[in-house]
């Protein structure tokens, strides 16, 4: 699995319209929450209870091609192949 993020405090997101929500507990041992659109299944924001204060938004969900470079990679391991990174940032494993 692979995805880009946005992580943003949580006064700075509005999130409008019902959501259905999906509990996981990630690698860390951590509950991961998903919110995802009841009518077509997209993931709308994910929550973390280890960082209640944040709010983490799919990067998909944004029209502005104009955002930063990343600044962090985590699980790079798990990667496909041909995804290759040209910028530079923190990696974490």
């Amino acid at each position: 699995m692979f995805g880009v993020q946005a992580r943003f405090h949580k006064d700075q997101v509005i999130l409008d319209g019902d959501t259905t929500s999906y509990t996981r507990i990630a690698d860390s041992g951590n509950q991961v929450h998903y919110e995802f659109c009841p009518a077509c299944g997209t993931t709308m924001r994910l929550l973390l209870p280890d960082a209640p204060d944040y709010v983490v938004i799919p990067m998909g969900l944004f029209n502005n091609k104009e955002f930063p470079q990343p600044t962090i990679s985590i699980y790079e391991q798990r990667k496909q192949g041909w995804v290759s990174f040209d910028c530079t940032m923190e990696h974490v494993r």
